[in-house]
């Protein structure tokens, strides 16, 4: 049938993402970084959306990198599919894991060669960190990312 028709859609996922920090213009992974790293001083969470799998070896960034560019402050970034999350040490903090932290029955946490989380979450692993974000409104959703 002719019309506007879309396979899946989260609606409120998507809404949510255009007032974040949204990667999704970016082109590669060093326009994602700087966008990252122009985000506003003020905000105790960088919370945001889109980044590429294939800007990483294996499709799985590392919390290191994330690190560089958010002077310590937590940030929980979706990938562009939705099923994902690339976060930082200080989420993975303020969420409590570690190289103990058990994968969730529902989920994945990429690991490094000693066991603790990478900084790369599959599924429910994501939604333990996600837990801790402050929700993203319009009035403050333009301070997540310039």
């Amino acid at each position: 049938m002719p019309g506007f028709q879309d396979a899946h859609v989260h609606l409120a996922f998507a809404g949510v993402t255009m007032i974040g920090c949204n990667l999704i213009g970016a082109a590669s992974l060093d326009e994602a970084l700087r966008a990252q790293a122009a985000a506003h001083q003020d905000r105790e969470w960088i919370a945001g959306s889109s980044w590429r799998m294939e800007w990483f070896e294996h499709g799985t960034p590392g919390r290191e990198l994330l690190d560089q560019v958010t002077g310590g402050r937590p940030a929980y970034l979706t990938n562009r599919d939705g099923h994902g999350a690339w976060v930082s040490s200080r989420a993975l903090e303020i969420a409590g894991f570690d190289q103990h932290t058990p994968d969730p029955p529902d989920g994945r946490i990429e690991r490094g060669d000693d066991g603790s989380p990478q900084g790369t979450l599959h599924e429910g692993a994501a939604t333990l960190v996600s837990r801790h974000v402050p929700p993203i409104t319009f009035e403050n959703g333009s301070a997540g990312c310039s």
